[in-house]
């Protein structure tokens, strides 16, 4: 290459090089432009939520199970009840069976009453038994049939108590505190005095002897008839027997 050329070609290459450079600075500064022009990013700090406290869950209550409506209606639903069939009734056209009537017997005539004499005492018993027979015949009517006695309602005056002999307590009876009440029912003949047939019609096995004993000693103005005549007549006489 000529020496007169070699200026213009450092020239050229000195221009290109200054060329490239100010392109270089140009792209540069705009970058930094549109560095300067965006927005910065802010950092900002969310302070975490609490934890739960212990034994509380945070999912929520469980629903119970729902029923479908259907089922429900079904549930609530009554059975329904079959109408009952009617029943016939059926007149009964069978002519009633007539059984004929046995003969009436005449009633047997009524045994004399007795009527309750109280009379004071000492004697009785507690829990035992009541009932029974001493002596005489149970039940029955006392005496013949053609001298029976009386009911004291039949006469036209009642037997009246002249003398009372007082029972003797029992030794085991007083022994086993037994107390109460015998009741008697005996026989008063013509002239007051006690028969030797005696009933007895409340009965305490301890105080039973011992009631009879002193009943068969009482003494009594007869009873009579309308007639003044006297007359035989029963009566029950009670005898209390009491610890004192």
């Amino acid at each position: 290459m000529p020496i007169a050329t070699r200026p213009a070609v450092w020239m050229v290459s000195l221009t290109l090089h200054a060329a490239l450079v100010l392109a270089f600075l140009a792209l540069l500064e705009g970058g930094r432009r549109q560095a300067r022009e965006q927005p910065l990013a802010r950092l900002i700090y969310v302070e975490p939520a609490p934890p739960p406290a212990p034994g509380l869950s945070l999912s929520p209550p469980a629903l119970p199970p729902t029923v479908p409506a259907q089922i429900e209606r079904l549930a609530v639903q009554e059975p329904e009840h079959s109408p009952r069939p009617k029943r016939e009734h059926r007149r009964d056209t069978t002519p009633p069976v007539t059984h004929p009537r046995p003969p009436t017997k005449p009633a047997p005539a009524a045994a004399p009453e007795s009527t309750r004499t109280d009379a004071a005492g000492v004697g009785g018993g507690r829990g035992d038994t009541l009932g029974g027979t001493a002596e005489g015949r149970p039940g029955g009517t006392v005496g013949g049939l053609g001298d029976a006695p009386l009911a004291l309602r039949d006469v036209a005056a009642q037997p009246e108590l002249v003398e009372r002999v007082l029972p003797e307590y029992p030794p085991r009876a007083r022994t086993m505190q037994i107390e109460g009440q015998v009741v008697l029912e005996v026989v008063l003949d013509r002239r007051g005095h006690v028969e030797d047939s005696v009933r007895v019609t409340r009965s305490i096995p301890a105080l039973d002897a011992a009631a009879i004993t002193a009943i068969r000693q009482w003494r009594f103005r007869p009873a009579r008839d309308r007639e003044g005549r006297p007359v035989r007549v029963v009566m029950e006489i009670p005898v209390r027997f009491v610890l004192r």
